[in-house]
């Protein structure tokens, strides 16, 4: 049925507008779950899977980067910074592990080693790095956070490094300030974590992927029912997910654009009433009755026998 599905939205893009269909989309899709020092991850490999299958029915030049070490992870941003030259639309997704300390978010590659404070810089992506790298006022820029899971012996290590620092915290992902023409979206709120879900995708991942295949639906529509869906999904969970999401987008953005309106084809017009109106002439003819030709006359006043 999915492969049915995606087939009938492809049909849809060919048939696009010509500017919608003509504009450029880009996304690097990113997910690590196989983590060698940390808690491994089930999903995000299936996460980055349907996302990326979904959005290059939509029109997207995906890249996609499955359990990436430091080097390939900036290696793939790398490339990404190409693509974006001449792009209409720029989306960055990230399913994983992903931490804040003093208000700075970091997202892991699957070698990442933090023993200490000072390995950050060297073993984790700075997500401001990658919010400085789509900034443009000129395009839409979407960043996807599917982060914020949840690992415990992390959590005590870098809680050691922040001893007598208020604001050091790995709980959750810190509010990122949007640049020029962006929407970040979180799986969670602020200092919250983030479910990898029981199923085959994580509660945030299979709403998202839900939504953006829903013709007409404005980006930040979509975050909303997004927000219903988990909300929903994780109710009886030890913490109830919200998703949350901020923007500076200075226009509408539609994955799918609205159905266009039916056109209205114009009924035809009555047929003409030629062959009715010589039956009438030749019945009032043949009657011989000065009443029936009046009757002809009065139903007929243009009538081609009224000369």
């Amino acid at each position: 049925m999915t492969r049915i599905v995606l087939a009938l939205v492809c049909a849809v893009l060919s048939l696009a507008s010509p500017a919608w269909a003509a504009e450029k989309r880009v996304a690097l899709v990113m997910g690590v779950g196989a983590y060698a020092q940390l808690r491994p991850l089930t999903n995000p490999r299936n996460d980055v899977r349907l996302i990326a299958e979904k959005l290059k029915a939509l029109g997207f030049e995906v890249e996609a980067v499955l359990d990436p070490d430091r080097a390939e992870m900036a290696d793939a941003l790398g490339r990404f910074d190409d693509r974006l030259r001449g792009a209409a639309v720029a989306l960055f997704y990230y399913a994983g592990h992903g931490l804040q300390v003093d208000g700075h978010n970091y997202l892991l590659p699957k070698d990442a080693k933090l023993r200490r404070e000072a390995d950050l810089r060297r073993e984790a992506i700075d997500l401001q790095g990658i919010l400085r790298q789509l900034e443009s006022a000129s395009r839409v820029n979407l960043v996807f956070l599917d982060a914020c899971r949840d690992d415990p012996g992390l959590s005590r290590s870098i809680a050691a490094w922040g001893t007598g620092r208020t604001g050091a915290t790995t709980r959750g992902l810190a509010r990122e300030e949007t640049g020029r023409g962006t929407l970040i979206a979180y799986a969670t709120a602020e200092g919250q974590i983030a479910e990898d879900g029981d199923g085959a995708n994580s509660p945030f991942t299979t709403a998202l992927a839900k939504y953006i295949m829903t013709p007409g639906l404005e980006v930040r529509t979509i975050m909303t029912k997004v927000r219903v869906d988990v909300m929903a999904a994780t109710e009886r969970s030890k913490v109830q997910q919200m998703p949350w999401d901020h923007s500076s987008l200075n226009r509408e953005f539609y994955f799918l654009p609205p159905q266009a309106a039916p056109a209205v084809t114009p009924p035809p017009p009555p047929p003409r009433d030629d062959a009715v109106e010589l039956a009438y002439w030749a019945t009032a003819q043949a009657s011989n009755d000065a009443r029936d030709v009046e009757a002809y006359l009065e139903r007929y006043p243009q009538g081609q026998f009224v000369p």
